[in-house]
C-alpha cells in the first residue's frame, strides 16, 4: 500500500534529491542503465506519497535535481532558458552518464497548481515543440504532478512507439503518484 509521510517523518525535496544522488552513483557503479534507474524514481514515488511542491517553479527545480542525480550528471543538467522564453517543449535537459545525446524533460505542474489534468492536446503540442529542440533529443519525458491516469499513460505509450518508429525520440511519462 501507499505510505503517507506525515510531518513527523517528512523529508524535504532537498533531502529526497540528495538520497537520489546515492541511488544514481550506486546504480552507475553497478552498471545499471539510465532507463532502469529512472524506473526506480517511479517506483519510489508510487510506494511513498510525498506532498507535491506548492509552486510549479519548485517542481521544475526538483526535476532538475532528481534527474541530474538519476542520470549521474548533477553538474551539467540545465534548466532551459528563463520564464517567458521559447523552450521548444523542454524545461530541463542533460546528457546522462554513458549517453551521447540529450534527454529532455517537460515539467507539468497539475492539480494543486491549476486544478487541471494532463490532456492529449497538451501532450501533442509539447511533443511537437520538442521535435525542434537542438540538438536532437534521444528521450523526452513528461514529468507531472498530475495523478496517474490509465488513458494518459496509454496515450503516451502509443506516442513513444510512434516517435521511435519515426526515428525521432523516446517519449515517457513520470507522474507524481
Amino acid at each position: 500500500g501507499t505510505n503517507y509521510i506525515t510531518n513527523k517523518n517528512a523529508v524535504n525535496m532537498t533531502e529526497l534529491a540528495e538520497g537520489m544522488s546515492i541511488v544514481g552513483s550506486t546504480a552507475s557503479s553497478l552498471g545499471v542503465e539510465v532507463n532502469e534507474t529512472t524506473a526506480v524514481l517511479g517506483t519510489m514515488i508510487a510506494s511513498t506519497q510525498i506532498k507535491k511542491p506548492e509552486h510549479w517553479q519548485d517542481f521544475e527545480k526538483l526535476c532538475k535535481k532528481l534527474w541530474g542525480e538519476i542520470w549521474d550528471c548533477p553538474n551539467t543538467i540545465k534548466r532551459n532558458g528563463r520564464s517567458g522564453q521559447k523552450q521548444n517543449g523542454v524545461d530541463v535537459y542533460g546528457i546522462p552518464k554513458g549517453e551521447t545525446q540529450y534527454y529532455g524533460i517537460q515539467c507539468k505542474g497539475k492539480d494543486e497548481y491549476t486544478n487541471s489534468t494532463l490532456t492529449y492536446k497538451e501532450i501533442d503540442e509539447e511533443i511537437q515543440k520538442a521535435e525542434s529542440f537542438k540538438p536532437k533529443l534521444k528521450c523526452f519525458i513528461f514529468a507531472s504532478t498530475a495523478n496517474k491516469d490509465t488513458d494518459i499513460e496509454e496515450y503516451v505509450r502509443n506516442k513513444d512507439i510512434e516517435y521511435r518508429t519515426k526515428g525521432l525520440f523516446e517519449v515517457h511519462l513520470a507522474c507524481w503518484e
